[in-house]
């Protein structure tokens, strides 16, 4: 054994843990997320919050902060998997909604209009995506807020100059909507 293979197995080594321990669990996911909340797009204010937060049917939440958010970068955490149920329980009826009023829509009046803020499904070989959600966002967003802190990844604290004033482009304060059945 020469001297420097000591030295390559050890180098081996800390490129191992430091894959194993810098790479975020999400890309090591066996399955794609069940729920995908995306904020991104243009308006004639500038460009809005990108982000991206992926949620598994394990538990793991996963952010990804683009521009005009708090957090730029990557951000997990972890809630039960009877919550993600109840979040995917949450789209389906605001989806099921949306398909009612689509089929009443004769004159093209639920063309997207904003679609800053997207939500997609994808569980057990249900797909969809659903843009313009408008105040029904909530019912998402504010749940998954009391679960882990994505309002503090997305929304600039008020006091902060990157705020402008303008608060957040998700109301986590108010109540979420009823959701007609």
């Amino acid at each position: 054994m020469s001297g420097s293979d000591p030295i390559s197995v050890t180098h081996l080594i800390c490129l191992s843990l430091w894959l194993v321990f810098s790479v975020p669990a999400a890309c090591f996911a066996k399955e794609p997320p069940v729920l995908t909340i995306m904020g991104g797009g243009r308006t004639i204010d500038g460009p809005n919050p990108s982000y991206a937060i992926e949620i598994y049917e394990d538990g793991l939440v996963h952010y990804h902060g683009d521009i005009n958010v708090n957090v730029i970068g990557e951000r997990e955490a972890k809630i039960t998997p009877q919550q993600v149920q109840q979040l995917i329980a949450t789209y389906k009826k605001i989806d099921k909604l949306f398909k009612k009023w689509e089929a009443l829509d004769k004159n093209g009046a639920l063309q997207v209009h904003d679609i800053y803020i997207s939500v997609r499904l994808q569980y057990q070989g249900e797909m969809s995506e659903r843009y313009a959600l408008g105040l029904y966002i909530r019912n998402l967003v504010i749940p998954l807020n009391r679960m882990v802190p994505i309002k503090d990844w997305i929304c600039f604290p008020e006091n902060d100059p990157a705020n402008k004033g303008q608060g957040c482009i998700l109301d986590f304060e108010a109540l979420p909507e009823d959701i007609p059945d």
